[in-house]
This record gives C-alpha cells, sequence and structure tokens, in this order.
C-alpha cells in the first residue's frame, strides 16, 4: 500500500492514527489497528 498525504498531514505520528484504510470486507479502518508506529532518532550524516 502506498499512502499519498499533503505535508501539513502528517507533521507526527499521531497524524498517521487519523488514516483509514479500506479492507477486505470493504470496511474502513485505522491504519492504526494494521500498523505499530516507533519513532528513532538516526544519527546525523
Amino acid at each position: 500500500m502506498v499512502v499519498k498525504i499533503a505535508d501539513i498531514d502528517r507533521q507526527n505520528p499521531e497524524d498517521l492514527r487519523r488514516i483509514y484504510v479500506s479492507v477486505r470486507d470493504n470496511a474502513m479502518v485505522p491504519l492504526s489497528n494494521l500498523i505499530s508506529i516507533k519513532e528513532t532518532v538516526e544519527p546525523a550524516e
């Protein structure tokens, strides 16, 4: 799945909790029911 969202709607990880996706029976479920979010820090290059 590729989700395209405007920059303003993806400023922080909490924004992902407002995204709904269609599942097999065409029901809409929150993306947060299907994924887990873990914030990490990456070293600067």
